[in-house]
């Protein structure tokens, strides 16, 4: 690379890269640390000894029964493009705090033809509204495919009193960690399922947090479509050996029980996706990695796009601006529209 080439690229990063480390203060300051909580001390391990097994199968266990989603309606919001309703439904697993234990989804429907493809996906670990899912709908609804976004655990809906989007995802121990991952993904593939018991055939996406929960639905669920994640950390060893603003928040929680992490190396396995085979081809999952993420160690996005197979899109751009920005999810949306509309 010349000198100004070189040039020219650190200058075309300085922006997105200071977007990143700012949103990553505000990130550790107003939501990870709020209020200075004490780091939740999970009891999972002690009446499910497989927690920590490591292993993908125990970890994820029992395999989710389908629901009647039509007895789960909370609410309709009627917009142009087509009907919203909000659901809500009884988790698989009881976490300590009654708001988390009560899934909320956002399903949007198409106005008129509907063509049985239904895109299901989850935000990032800090979720403050359903921005980004509905701005994805406005672009399929109208092609005939629904949208359903899930609040995943301790985040958006889900949010006990007192704690912020995200604050309970990190902050904790082991066991609490690894417990409200499981949560998160039962959660989603329960409503993977149901959704297939409707006749309907389902594809992921997600972003950021969310991108890693719909990889690891990819893991358990069969007879999925596609899995697209934009930016997703999908290997929490190489996140944690990064300068991650996640990684502070992380390791507070993990060191509130010292105990527990000489059983990291074997616990966080179930949680790592290169360790794992998605059941998905390859050539039906798409990763988007920025170039200049601040949170997100890139490089891990590529080995893995190199070991399952997938394609690769990259940007030249931040974590927090391919999350957010309308022509990264236009860039989505397209390609749904393409490749799974007619299928």
């Amino acid at each position: 690379m010349s000198f100004a080439a070189e040039v020219a690229e650190r200058c075309r990063r300085v922006w997105p890269e200071t977007v990143d480390r700012v949103m990553g203060q505000i990130l550790l300051r107003h939501f990870f640390w709020y209020r200075n909580h004490p780091a939740a001390i999970g009891d999972t391990a002690r009446t499910f000894p497989d927690l920590l097994s490591g292993d993908l199968a125990r970890v994820f266990a029992p395999i989710p029964e389908a629901l009647d989603l039509a007895t789960h309606h909370a609410a309709f919001i009627e917009r142009p493009w087509g009907v919203a309703e909000d659901l809500r439904f009884a988790s698989l697993i009881d976490s300590p705090h009654p708001e988390n234990n009560v899934v909320w989804c956002r399903r949007w429907r198409p106005a008129h033809e509907d063509r049985g493809l239904v895109v299901v996906g989850c935000d990032g670990i800090v979720q403050v509204g359903c921005r980004w899912f509905t701005r994805l709908s406005q672009q399929l609804t109208p092609a005939g495919i629904g949208v359903v976004m899930m609040d995943s655990a301790y985040n958006f809906r889900r949010v006990p009193a007192g704690f912020r989007s995200g604050q309970l995802i990190v902050h904790g121990d082991l066991d609490h960690q690894l417990s409200v991952a499981r949560q998160s993904v039962l959660d989603l593939w329960q409503v993977i399922r149901s959704l297939q018991a409707e006749g309907k055939r389902v594809g992921l996406v997600g972003c950021s947090y969310g991108g890693w929960l719909t990889l690891m639905a990819s893991l358990l669920a069969a007879d999925l479509e596609f899995a697209i994640a934009l930016a997703p950390p999908v290997d929490i060893a190489a996140l944690l050996e990064s300068r991650s603003p996640f990684v502070h928040a992380v390791q507070r929680g993990l060191q509130a029980s010292p105990h527990l992490i000489d059983r990291w190396e074997t616990a966080s396995r179930a949680v790592r996706l290169p360790l794992w085979t998605p059941q998905l081809p390859g050539s039906a999952i798409t990763l988007h990695l920025a170039e200049y993420d601040r949170f997100v160690p890139t490089e891990s996005i590529a080995r893995l796009a190199e070991s399952w197979g997938t394609q690769l899109v990259r940007h030249r751009d931040a974590h927090y601006r391919i999350t957010s920005r309308a022509e990264v999810r236009q860039q989505v949306a397209a390609e749904i529209l393409q490749k799974w509309r007619h299928v």
